[in-house]
């Protein structure tokens, strides 16, 4: 009777293949990380758009103001606007009496969105709460708001080479549209491309 042959890896085989495992997964992780990012650009961006319209098409079917605000706490049984132009942090949708008016109890609130930290959405300080007429118009005039990937805990997202930002662009008429940021593969211009104009 021959000699049995044990198979299997020996230990030199064994560390060639970790190893060339670890590198594909090195060179595969930035590709997937960036392919999370335009996801989430691109759905949080289709999100936005349809609240817009939904504002819109509400203050024109029944004939009042309907305005939308950031919130700290979308969650909250008596959610608040918060005094921010960052709409990442959740926004409300709601009737009001008057334009640019704050959320209050006897508003009717129409949407509630929470919280979205993997991306920035930010509206110019002057216009920290956007509001439609009951003729469906912007109160505030033409506006923009600017929706990009965040990286980590900084605050402002960035429009880069691999995952562009998205702009929010809110005509006068309270029509609006969506178009894609400049790209960058600075940080400084990249951030900038993001920041809102005051």
């Amino acid at each position: 009777m021959g000699r049995r042959t044990a198979n299997g890896f020996t230990l030199i085989e064994m560390v060639v293949t970790v190893t060339v495992l670890a590198v594909l997964a090195g060179l595969a992780a930035p590709s997937f990380i960036d392919f999370m990012h335009r996801n989430q650009v691109a759905s949080q961006s289709n999100e936005f758009l349809g609240t817009l319209r939904l504002a819109r098409t509400t203050a024109i079917t029944r004939s009042v103001f309907v305005s939308i605000c950031p919130t700290l706490d979308a969650a909250a049984d008596e959610p608040e606007c918060a005094v921010s132009s960052d709409y990442a942090t959740g926004y409300l949708v709601y009737t009001s009496t008057a334009p640019d008016k704050a959320f209050t109890a006897g508003d009717e609130l129409i949407k509630v969105s929470q919280a979205t930290p993997a991306v920035s959405l930010r509206a110019p300080s002057a216009n920290k709460i956007l509001t439609f007429s009951p003729r469906g118009a912007s109160t505030a005039g033409t506006v923009s708001l600017l929706l990009c990937a965040r990286r980590g805990s900084e605050d402002i997202g960035e429009s880069t080479l691999r995952v562009s930002g998205r702009r929010f662009d809110i005509q006068a008429s309270g029509r609006a549209g969506l178009v894609e940021l400049p790209k960058s593969a600075s940080s400084d211009a990249a951030a900038g491309y993001c920041t809102p104009a005051s």
